[in-house]
């Protein structure tokens, strides 16, 4: 009976011994080392792809932020000279409504740290609210004159307009003389505050004006509406948002310098005595051009009849 190998099952001659399995080992090995060979290869190679797209992935993003710091440069360059008016305009509505709000405690803090452009176009706002306010409270004034013109020369029920209004000239003029004034009143709490040994600045003088104007727009608008309905209401509540104002900047004064409660009441005083005059001389010079030729000569001739 022949001997054959447990493993294979060849059959082997007598005293010979199968090597298959060293057979088998080798090639198990050969095997193995290849896979690993591959595996290692393969390995090798994602680290390599891997290694390269993260080498991209920074050099992009270094070129990205390269690109961004070149354009921000660019773009800082080009809007240098727009960034403050810009910057000033992205402010106008979210600092009025806080004033407004409250305009002793914050109106306090706009004095103190406020810009001047600011206050320039809050100058401005307050302005145009008067402008428009004089255009209806012009209109209402010369539709009187109209009427008792009418009654008295041809009859009640003759409707025409002798006078025309000038709205153009009204609303420039109103608009340009508010602005004015509203330096002027600086100038003058500027120059009153150190009279009385007081240190305010003219910047500081402009936002306390500036408060002022944030605190009589709005009525100002309110005026014109009443005025549209009853004239002598309209007026009234004109003349009650200026004494508010004046109000509010005699309670930001003491609240902004101490040294000046005890002379706070001389300072304002003396400051609106100024500003009445000079507002008066203004009114004097400006009326003449506000109101046509047609106004005098009508007059004229309403008076000799």
């Amino acid at each position: 009976m022949g001997n054959f190998c447990p493993n294979c099952g060849r059959e082997l001659a007598e005293g010979e011994v199968c090597n298959c399995t060293s057979a088998n080992a080798t090639a198990e090995t050969v095997v193995n080392a290849a896979q690993e060979t591959s595996e290692n290869a393969a390995g090798s190679a994602a680290n390599t792809a891997n290694s390269s797209a993260g080498n991209l992935y920074e050099q992009a993003m270094n070129q990205q932020q390269s690109y961004n710091q070149a354009n921000a440069g660019n773009s800082s360059g080009a809007s240098m000279a727009s960034s403050p008016v810009t910057a000033t305009l992205a402010l106008i509505w979210p600092s009025f409504l806080k004033v407004w709000k409250s305009p002793v405690e914050v109106g306090r803090d706009y004095v103190k740290g406020a810009d001047k452009l600011l206050s320039f176009f809050f100058y401005i706002i307050e302005a145009l609210c008067a402008a428009f306010f004089a255009l209806v409270a012009v209109g209402k004034v010369y539709k009187s004159i109209n009427q008792s013109f009418n009654d008295s020369m041809y009859g009640y029920f003759y409707d025409e307009d002798i006078l025309t209004i000038p709205y153009a000239r009204t609303f420039f003029s109103v608009l340009i003389v508010a602005v004015i004034i509203s330096f002027i009143f600086a100038g003058l709490v500027c120059l009153c505050n150190k009279l009385y040994g007081n240190s305010m600045s003219f910047k500081e003088a402009m936002n306390l004006v500036a408060v002022r104007s944030i605190v009589v727009a709005p009525i100002f608008l309110l005026a014109l509406v009443v005025t549209l309905i009853l004239p002598t209401v309209g007026y009234f509540i004109f003349a009650v948002a200026n004494i508010k104002a004046v109000l509010v900047m005699m309670e930001i004064l003491p609240n902004y310098c101490a040294a000046t409660r005890d002379k706070m009441v001389k300072i304002m005083f003396t400051t609106l005595i100024v500003v009445i005059i000079v507002a008066s001389i203004v009114s004097i010079i400006i009326v003449p051009f506000v109101l046509p030729n047609e106004f005098y000569s009508s007059i004229n001739e309403f008076s000799g009849m």
